[in-house]
């Protein structure tokens, strides 16, 4: 009896060692089957992603490809721009890609409403508005729209839909630079990643606008650049003309005054009754504005200014 026990103990413990056996076999199986699976995922959630941002490169080139071929297009442009990001298929990405991509989408819509205020305040044709307007909107290289202010238009309307297209503007570069990071969650690498941003993190910002000032106005140029691309320097020049523009009224080609103001509003540099200036003021984040003054109630004449200026980080 003793001797059946033993044996019937050690049937029922190789038994029970078996089947513990059988379970740890089936369990690693089954986490190996789901880490297949898992990878296969991952990998299928970063070729999306990575086809996205193609996607978004290829179309970003098309539209500033077109600009630069052909100025008059630069609305139209844009407008192709804005059409065909709105059709690129997001399905299959993570939903926090989703959401950021619909924040650059709804951006570019924004900004093409603006435009519409911009082109009814200012009575110009789109031709006429902008000459760089995909450009500005997809490198954060520019910080106004470059606008012809020609036509009859309010200030303060033109000035408005200015600073609605920069906000938006900004909104669509945040938005791109949020999908650079998702991007790099799902495994797109970091080259893939940067590609989405079109502007290079050592690119000097330059521009170069002429702008009309009429009697007893004041014209204020805004520029702001990117925190990742600060501090750094913007170096410039301009230069204004009355009399010598031919202009109607005018006895010399000197402002009011000139004065650069800092993000704070604290005067960075101040020049009264110039015909000229050149500016080289540091820049730590936020907006800088140039002040254009042709006002006054015995200023009778208006200025053309031309102003050209350089952003190079530190």
């Amino acid at each position: 009896m003793g001797i059946r026990s033993a044996v019937y103990g050690i049937v029922i413990a190789l038994a029970v060692g078996l089947a513990a056996a059988g379970g740890w076999c089936w369990r690693h199986q089954r986490s190996a089957a789901v880490s297949v699976v898992g990878r296969a995922d991952d990998e299928r959630l970063s070729k999306r992603v990575a086809a996205v941002l193609g996607r978004m490169n290829e179309l970003e080139a098309a539209a500033i490809a077109a600009e630069q071929q052909d100025p008059k297009r630069s609305l139209s442009a844009f407008q192709d721009l804005q059409t065909e990001m709105g059709q690129i298929n997001t399905a299959g990405c993570p939903q926090d890609f989703q959401i950021a991509f619909l924040r650059c989408t709804n951006a570019l819509d924004r900004i093409v409403a603006h435009t519409e205020d911009l082109r009814k305040a200012t009575k110009l044709e789109g031709d006429q508005l902008f000459a760089s307007l995909a450009a500005v909107v997809v490198t954060r290289g520019l910080s106004a729209v470059t606008l012809h202010n020609k036509g009859s238009a309010s200030d303060a309307l033109v000035a408005q839909s200015r600073s609605a297209i920069i906000k938006d503007r900004d909104q669509y570069l945040d938005g791109k630079a949020a999908l650079a990071e998702i991007a790099l969650k799902y495994g797109v690498t970091a080259q893939e990643a940067k590609a989405t941003r079109a502007d290079s993190a050592t690119a000097a910002i330059a521009d170069k606008q002429t702008i009309t000032v009429p009697a007893g106005r004041v014209f204020d140029l805004p520029l702001s650049f990117p925190a990742e691309r600060t501090p750094g320097r913007i170096r410039g020049h301009w230069t204004s003309q009355g009399k010598s523009a031919g202009i109607a009224g005018a006895k010399d080609d000197t402002l009011v005054k000139f004065t650069i103001r800092g993000s704070n509003n604290a005067v960075l540099q101040r020049l009264d009754h110039p015909v000229s200036g050149n500016f080289d003021i540091r820049y730590a984040g936020g907006t800088f504005t140039l002040t254009f003054d042709n006002s006054g109630i015995v200023r009778s004449s208006g200025r053309v200014v031309s102003v050209e200026w350089t952003y190079a980080a530190e």
